[in-house]
């Protein structure tokens, strides 16, 4: 299962849920992430998500750079 974990971002960064269910830290606790719903971290924020235990997670996600350039993944 991908998991993530990081102390401060060096970038902002968007993940959505395309399918499953996941966790992420945001806003001093874990929320749950299922289909259709999106978490955004900022730049120098700390950053932590996993799958929900026993569960499937499929995300997309892009990273957002200063100065505007986006990188992104998508599921095949």
């Amino acid at each position: 299962p991908y998991a993530m974990s990081r102390p401060r971002l060096d970038s902002g960064e968007v993940i959505v849920t395309t399918g499953g269910e996941g966790r992420a830290w945001a806003d001093g606790g874990w929320r749950v992430l299922r289909a259709g719903d999106a978490y955004v971290a900022g730049r120098g924020a700390a950053q932590a998500f996993h799958p929900a235990p026993g569960r499937r997670w499929r995300i997309a996600w892009a990273h957002l750079t200063p100065g505007g350039r986006a990188e992104a993944t998508l599921p095949p």
